[in-house]
């Protein structure tokens, strides 16, 4: 299994508006987005997004947002990794969760692994990207994997297959949440907007509770 799955053109402009709205005061790269009414109308239960995620993975539910704007004033690149941290209301020191951090204001922490293996993240696109912009780079199949330590990462990529994630406004990528990416640095004059909201169909152990 590859650890992906692309619905091309998934999102009308009306549902795309929603997600547009919630970016009118997002400044920095890689801001968590708090809820707000445009996000509950673009992911609610009877959204077209919660639709296809439902297909994906059942019973998941939105846990965290995250915006992307690559511009040639605001422009960053990633090696690959995992992103494997999970955002939470407040910290508690439960076993197995760790490498505590707050980003944003909101505490972030890593979970168990059998947490993380049941978690996919959706990327909206709000704008068309390609490798001239930055896209997403996966290696496919590399959830397979587990948690991947960096020492190993380059040994497990070069064995897989790389599909650079190339996008047009209202495309949507679900990826399994392990899966090992990257990302170069844009040579576009033009926006990279992305949503990426994290979905999990877990209860987190009390007294621990999912931020959004």
């Amino acid at each position: 299994m590859e650890g992906r799955l692309w619905i091309r053109g998934a999102l009308s402009e009306s549902e795309l508006s929603y997600f547009d709205e919630s970016l009118n005061s997002v400044l920095a790269p890689g801001n968590r987005l708090a809820r707000s009414d445009a996000l509950l109308r673009a992911t609610g239960e009877t959204s077209r997004l919660s639709y296809l995620v439902r297909g994906f993975t059942k019973d998941a539910k939105p846990v965290r947002f995250v915006a992307f704007n690559k511009t040639p004033d605001t422009n960053w690149s990633l090696p690959w990794h995992q992103d494997r941290v999970i955002a939470v209301r407040e910290k508690s020191e439960v076993e197995g969760f760790s490498n505590w951090s707050r980003k944003t204001g909101i505490w972030h922490c890593e979970p168990p692994l059998n947490i993380l293996e049941k978690m996919i993240f959706v990327r909206v696109y709000l704008d068309s990207t390609d490798e001239k912009s930055g896209c997403l780079e996966i290696a496919l199949g590399s959830h397979k994997y587990g948690k991947v330590l960096s020492k190993n990462t380059e040994r497990i990529v070069s064995a897989l297959p790389h599909e650079l994630c190339v996008a047009k406004r209202g495309d949507v990528l679900l990826v399994k949440a392990l899966t090992v990416h990257r990302s170069a640095l844009s040579h576009s004059i033009s926006t990279r907007r992305v949503i990426r909201i994290d979905y999990s169909q877990c209860i987190l152990p009390t007294p621990l509770e999912w931020n959004y």
